[in-house]
C-alpha cells in the first residue's frame, strides 16, 4: 500500500530538518518515549488534521509542532537563552520555508509561529516549540492521491 500524502509530507519534513547542519537529531514523537541525550534535537509532533469535502476533493490542513531541545551551558557560555536558541530556530525556519510544497506533496506550508523558550529550573535543556500548518488536497476516495 502506498504511503498517504500525510505520511509523505511528514517524511519530507523530517528529511528536510535532518539536513540542517546545526541540528544533531530529528525524531518523530513515539509512544515509547523520546531521546534527548544528543542535542540540539528536534521532536516532530503530528497534530490535528482538518478535512473539508469540496465536491469529490478533500482539502486538508495538518498542524505540525516542532520542539527544539538544546543544552545551554551557562557557566561556559555568555549567551542568553534567546541568543542561544535564535540560530537554531532561524535555521529551521529557512529549511522548512525552502520547500513550501513539501516535495510536491502539498499546496502550501505556513510560516512557523514560535512560542516562548521554556526553561526548567535546574535542567540544562532549553525547549522552544514552533507550530505550522501544511495544506494539501486529496482524492475523496484515496488519501494517497494528490488533487490540484
Amino acid at each position: 500500500m502506498a504511503d498517504s500524502l500525510r505520511e509523505l509530507i511528514v517524511k519530507n519534513i523530517k528529511t528536510t530538518l535532518e539536513a540542517v547542519s546545526c541540528i544533531s537529531s530529528v525524531q518523530r514523537l513515539r509512544q515509547s518515549g523520546m531521546k534527548k541525550k544528543i542535542t540540539p534535537t528536534i521532536w516532530i509532533e503530528e497534530g490535528q488534521e482538518t478535512a473539508l469535502d469540496m465536491q469529490g476533493v478533500v482539502e486538508r490542513e495538518l498542524r505540525v509542532a516542532l520542539a527544539i531541545i538544546s543544552r545551554h551551558a551557562e557557566a561556559s557560555d555568555s549567551l542568553s537563552s534567546a541568543e542561544h536558541m535564535a540560530p537554531l530556530r532561524d535555521s529551521v525556519d529557512v529549511a522548512l520555508m525552502s520547500d513550501r510544497q513539501r516535495g510536491d506533496n502539498a499546496n502550501e506550508t505556513t510560516s512557523l509561529s514560535w512560542g516562548d523558550i521554556e526553561i526548567i529550573e535546574g535542567e540544562p535543556e532549553l525547549i522552544q516549540v514552533g507550530v505550522f500548518t501544511v495544506r494539501y488536497y486529496t482524492s475523496l476516495t484515496d488519501p494517497a492521491v494528490k488533487e490540484f
